[in-house]
């Protein structure tokens, strides 16, 4: 398998179990590059029919959203959208890629958007419908048309075989200076457990350096939050597309140097990974707060904060 950036083939293996089925799976940081991915990389017909049936199942046990994650989708939705706001960008068509239960669709449409989202999982895109009339269809980003001012990717892009192609697409969909807004885990965090990294589902593993470079063909970074557990990057369509720009030298090290310094000790302390005990307290009392609310009252009023 050659990685999917460089193209080249000169890997380190980092880890050989599947966080969750305890299963084997082999993850590689690519020495040229610094891309962390599955080898092998699954098919995108595999991918299709996973996400369409099964991955829901498999990391949530659940076929609808629980109301502790609407709650938090919620709250994510504003956080988001303030991440926007303050480069500018608080209205337009927006397009949300694979939108889950609709939570952000939902929010963005009262808070000044024309949003539409594409959701594989017939489960969640008939909630999103069901439950706050969201426009959220079933399909693929393959299944998309027509253009957009904003297209937002929240934790998907890691679950993607091929993210050049992926890239690509999303410029097709974009108006000429329109926006791409994504969000993946950060691999270079210590605030991921050890114990929970690596697992089926996730493809791809990225640092700001490798998302930033994935895209750079079509897309230029305007702004970068990589201070916590995730990577939120805003790119700006550029005029036409260019060469690709590989992380340097000095970023690959860097990665490697952070990658190969995960351990329990920096995930409990420089991670803060001892909050998330009085986290799951929190939850237990939020969950309690919730039980007899309505999920389209729960967004309604989390939209009212505004």
């Amino acid at each position: 398998m050659s990685c999917a950036l460089c193209h080249d083939n000169n890997f380190k293996i980092i880890s050989e179990k599947d966080s969750k089925s305890k299963g084997e799976l082999i993850v590689c940081f690519c020495n040229s590059c610094s891309m962390v991915s599955q080898n092998p990389i699954p098919t995108e017909h595999q991918v299709e029919q996973y996400y369409a049936t099964e991955y829901r199942q498999d990391y949530k046990q659940v076929f609808e959203p629980k109301l502790k994650h609407i709650y938090r989708a919620g709250n994510l939705a504003l956080d988001r959208l303030g991440f926007l706001t303050k480069n500018n960008v608080a209205s337009g068509k927006l397009l949300d890629v694979g939108a889950g239960g609709g939570e952000f669709t939902y929010v963005s449409s009262q808070l000044g958007f024309d949003s539409t989202g594409i959701e594989p999982n017939i489960g969640y895109s008939n909630y999103a419908k069901d439950q706050y009339q969201a426009n959220v269809k079933t399909g693929q980003l393959a299944d998309v048309d027509g253009k957009f001012d904003v297209i937002t990717m929240f934790h998907v892009m890691e679950h993607i075989p091929d993210p050049i192609k992926t890239f690509k697409k999303l410029y097709d969909l974009l108006n000429e200076e329109g926006f791409l807004f994504i969000e993946v885990p950060n691999i270079e965090s210590f605030s991921q457990s050890p114990g929970n990294t690596f697992f089926k589902a996730h493809i791809h593993y990225f640092s700001a350096a490798t998302l930033i470079a994935s895209a750079s063909q079509y897309f230029v970074s305007t702004d970068l939050d990589n201070s916590g557990n995730n990577i939120s990057i805003l790119f700006n369509k550029r005029s036409s597309s260019k060469d690709f720009e590989l992380p340097k030298k000095l970023n690959i090290d860097a990665s490697r140097a952070l990658i190969t310094q995960k351990s329990w000790f920096n995930y409990v302390f420089k991670g803060r990974g001892y909050l998330k005990a009085l986290n799951r307290v929190r939850v237990i009392i939020q969950d309690a707060r919730l039980a007899k609310i309505e999920p389209k009252a729960i967004l309604d009023a989390i939209v009212s904060k505004q």
